[in-house]
């Protein structure tokens, strides 16, 4: 099983894990990591819905809203009192809630600032096993782009993705292979801590972003010269 089989069968049934699915997440930081989260928003989610509602909350806002449209028209008061009613059952079952899509640019580092102790791992990742992860992404190297310290499968949005930390000349560079995550043109990633960039592929885009600029530079110009694609 591997991670995107893993997270498939978790997201359609988080409460049925059989021992294949046990023995992979026992194994893999990265879905330990996604288990946890999926927990943490869950227990958020019921919380939310199973909010107390101050007794007689309904009652009182339809009394108020059929006391003001008393002067109108049958109709106008019907439609009145529907809002209202749609407003008590919203109240009632928690807070109206509309996911947004996360831009490339938050999407990157949401990521990387959520795992950041991987900035820390001194792993020296050989070439094989460099590409056991990339191969999950679409992806594979000839040859080694500087010195790996961290290599593992994360999910980007719905695909599996690869996660990569380098050794920078100054600091570690985060890079992120993100399969099916297509821009047209180059983004810029900033934030208080990290900068870098998001360029296009052929099946998506990969981020690369540390906290020096220069090291940000020399390392993208190696996984241009050595990343290739291979779905």
């Amino acid at each position: 099983m591997n991670c995107l089989e893993y997270r498939r069968h978790y997201l359609a049934d988080p409460a049925n894990t059989d021992n294949e699915m046990h023995s992979h997440v026992s194994n893999c930081h990265s879905c330990q990591q996604f288990t946890f989260k999926q927990k943490e928003f869950e227990n958020a989610l019921h919380d939310t819905i199973n909010i107390d509602v101050p007794e007689g909350l309904a009652s009182r806002i339809l009394l108020n809203q059929s006391l003001e449209q008393s002067n109108k028209k049958p109709r106008q008061r019907m439609y009145a009192i529907a809002a209202s009613v749609l407003l008590t059952l919203s109240i009632t079952t928690g807070v109206l809630f509309k996911p947004t899509q996360l831009s490339a640019n938050e999407l990157v580092l949401t990521h990387i600032n959520d795992e950041l102790t991987h900035l820390q791992d001194k792993n020296n990742i050989q070439l094989a096993q460099l590409n056991t992860v990339l191969n999950q992404a679409g992806t594979q190297v000839s040859a080694m782009p500087y010195k790996v310290n961290y290599a593992g499968p994360c999910m980007m949005r719905n695909e599996t993705g690869a996660h990569l930390v380098m050794q920078g000349d100054k600091a570690p560079v985060t890079v992120l292979v993100m399969p099916g995550e297509h821009i047209e043109n180059s983004v810029i990633v900033s934030d208080n801590r990290f900068e870098g960039v998001i360029v296009p592929t052929s099946n998506g885009s990969i981020a690369i972003v540390g906290e020096d600029m220069n090291d940000v530079n020399k390392i993208r110009q190696q996984v241009t010269n050595t990343f290739t694609f291979v779905s």
